[in-house]
């Protein structure tokens, strides 16, 4: 598997049900998209929310998302963020089952 810096646009996509707690972490080499390990920050992301619930999200490794808390946003149904941010992990919290999809581009 290629783990270069991944040049191009990447596309995740997390469903989850209520109470679950899913983290995407970029910087690590967990998470592999189009059959390459991916191991780095990426500067711009957009988040949708398109599934039918409210969702939690924060860009940093918390521990309990269940109550409003400093560093985190609540996306209602439709929402959508776009940030020129570096990120290097994405956990979201699903107050109801729902589906975000990610764009996150590198420079």
């Amino acid at each position: 598997m290629n783990t270069d810096l991944y040049k191009k646009t990447i596309f995740p996509v997390v469903s989850g049900n209520e109470g679950d707690l899913k983290r995407v972490i970029f910087i690590d080499g967990s998470y592999k998209y189009e059959s390459s390990i991916i191991k780095q920050t990426f500067e711009y992301i957009l988040l949708d929310n398109v599934g039918s619930g409210d969702v939690r999200f924060s860009f940093k490794q918390v521990i309990n998302m269940e109550n409003p808390i400093a560093g985190a946003k609540t996306l209602k149904r439709g929402d959508s963020l776009a940030l020129s941010y570096t990120v290097e992990l994405v956990s979201i919290y699903f107050l109801q089952a729902s589906v975000v999809e990610m764009i996150l581009i590198s420079r």
